[in-house]
C-alpha cells in the first residue's frame, strides 16, 4: 500500500516536470522563429553551414 503511494507521487512529480518541460520548449520554439524574422535574410544560415561552422570551432577550441 505504501509502495503505491509513492508509484502515485513519483508519477505526479514525473508528469509535472514533463509538462514543464514540454511548456519550455514551446515557448523556445516560439521565440526562436521571432528572432529568425527579425533578421536580415543575408545573416540566416543553412544547417549545413551552420554544422560546419560549429564544426569548426570545435576544432579549433580542441586542438588547445
Amino acid at each position: 500500500m505504501r509502495n503505491r503511494r509513492w508509484l502515485k507521487l513519483l508519477s505526479y512529480v514525473t508528469g509535472s516536470v514533463n509538462e514543464e518541460l514540454l511548456l519550455r520548449n514551446e515557448y523556445l520554439a516560439a521565440e526562436n522563429q521571432i528572432l529568425r524574422a527579425r533578421l536580415p535574410l543575408n545573416r540566416l544560415l543553412s544547417a549545413k553551414t551552420t554544422s560546419n561552422a560549429w564544426g569548426q570551432a570545435y576544432v579549433c577550441c580542441s586542438r588547445t
